[in-house]
């Protein structure tokens, strides 16, 4: 069975990808972040900033259990959580005999990071010091794929081929142009001006991570 995990910061089109991708007839989509209630403790895990390798007897149930409802003759399963990328290398192990492809969303962090305070969230540094983590340490040990938010709203059915050539999935262009005709896909500039990051260390970080995804030197 193949797998799929689309991840990375909130507010990074992690949504608008798993809908597009969902709507293909031999996909199987959970419900939205529906398996983040699997977890007993996800702020301890996020907060942490711990990629463990293997869940613990309990969490690997819940798992199982939880995406067992979505194992109907459907030949893919997605699950869109943006925090699953902290968990990469023990999803890959729990599912070690499954086809495993994690789809990480990039989306220039200051804009993620704006659109997400304007909706009176808290700032969502801590995943953006394991967004950094992945990325050094453990993108390579896993089969992923990197997906410009900007890139997909400019360019769709280009990004949705690249996602089907990943995920090995032959589609034909026109079902996927007729597929993307389908959604709202354009890019939201969500940045507000009156968001500054006053912390040193937080700009430092955003800064880090932009260069590593090529979105320039500084804030």
């Amino acid at each position: 069975m193949k797998r799929i995990f689309i991840s990375g910061l909130n507010s990074s089109g992690t949504s608008i990808i798993a809908n597009v991708l969902k709507s293909f007839d031999f996909i199987n989509g959970t419900k939205r972040d529906d398996s983040a209630n699997c977890e007993s403790y996800p702020k301890e895990l996020i907060n942490s900033l711990e990629f463990i390798e293997n869940f613990n007897n309990n969490l690997s149930l819940k798992f199982k259990n939880f995406y067992k409802r979505y194992e109907d003759n459907k030949k893919i399963i997605l699950d869109k959580t943006p925090p699953h990328f902290t968990k990469a290398l023990a999803f890959n192990n729990l599912y070690k005999d499954d086809d495993n492809f994690f789809i990480i969303l990039q989306r220039n962090p200051i804009d993620a990071l704006s659109s997400w305070n304007r909706r009176g969230k808290h700032l969502q540094m801590n995943s953006v010091k394991a967004m950094i983590k992945f990325h050094n340490y453990y993108m390579n040990k896993v089969n992923s794929i990197y997906i410009k938010y900007e890139c997909f709203c400019k360019d769709p059915i280009f990004e949705i081929k690249r996602l089907m050539k990943f995920i090995n999935e032959d589609v034909n262009e026109e079902i996927i142009k007729e597929k993307c005709k389908k959604f709202d896909i354009e890019i939201k500039h969500t940045y507000d001006e009156s968001f500054i990051l006053k912390d040193e260390k937080d700009k430092e970080k955003v800064d880090i991570l932009k260069r590593l995804w090529g979105y320039g030197e500084s804030i």
